[in-house]
């Protein structure tokens, strides 16, 4: 679709309403970007970007498009440049806030909430090692009920790592325990957050804790077959790392 319009408007430069060829080429830029990152095509979408942003995104202002680049290098595993671009699109989002091209800005793209672009932000603060700006980062988001639910999860995990790090591992266990309460109808969301609190029971000696929590994530796999093979893995590893030590 890119390629045809772009043909066209090239063919036809001066029969075009410029403006608006402009801005769906954009659009159908951003919706391409968009795809292949939800498919976790990472390097497809880093090339889609190389390949107009010399042209069509040079001057370019959609948000969202920044933001999809943010989410491609981190998925490629370059926290650094990311955080460059999620910045960008949260100092933007914040200039916007009452004014009257706020409205305008939101119905023409698919703009991402202030808190999902702050959970962004402290997670690749957080594999950048700078434990406590990703804190402040997870400290700003003012309505985590807003979120989705796959957000909150990552939210409330992210936040027991953090205190794990800071060594408040009793207090990351509560705070899963919370998370574990509120998702119980969906058991395939919680297994991850049951490996984290095994690994923080474990930390404080709590194994007959930590066996427990293994144990769901793995009737959780047996029941439903949705856990993440690493996540599987790990709590299997997890568990016979216990009781070859016991022994």
């Amino acid at each position: 679709a890119v390629d045809l319009l772009v043909k066209y408007y090239q063919t036809n430069p001066s029969t075009v309403d410029k403006e608006i060829f402009q801005r769906r080429i954009v659009a159908n830029i951003n919706e391409k970007l968009q795809g292949e990152i939800d498919k976790n095509q990472f390097i497809d979408a880093l090339k889609t970007h190389q390949r107009y942003a010399d042209t069509w995104l040079k001057s370019s202002p959609r948000l969202d498009t920044i933001y999809n680049v943010g989410r491609a290098f981190e998925q490629a595993g370059v926290p650094v440049e990311s955080e460059r671009y999620y910045k960008k699109v949260l100092n933007d989002l914040y200039a916007l806030v009452g004014t009257p091209k706020e409205k305008e800005i939101s119905v023409l793209e698919k703009l991402p909430k202030d808190q999902e672009v702050l959970l962004r932000l402290s997670q690749v603060t957080y594999r950048e090692r700078e434990f406590n700006r990703s804190l402040e980062y997870i400290r700003q988001i003012k309505a985590p009920q807003k979120m989705t639910e796959d957000q909150q999860i990552e939210r409330v995990d992210l936040i027991s790592q953090l205190l794990e790090k800071k060594g408040d591992d009793e207090t990351a266990i509560l705070h899963l325990q919370e998370l574990i309460k509120t998702w119980t109808g969906q058991p395939a969301k919680v297994a991850g957050p049951y490996l984290r609190m095994a690994e923080a029971e474990r930390k404080l000696g709590r194994e007959a804790q930590a066996l427990r929590s293994l144990q769901r994530v793995d009737e959780i796999q047996k029941d439903s077959s949705l856990v993440k093979p690493a996540i599987h893995s790990a709590a299997l590893k997890m568990t016979a790392d216990i009781y070859l030590k016991s022994e």
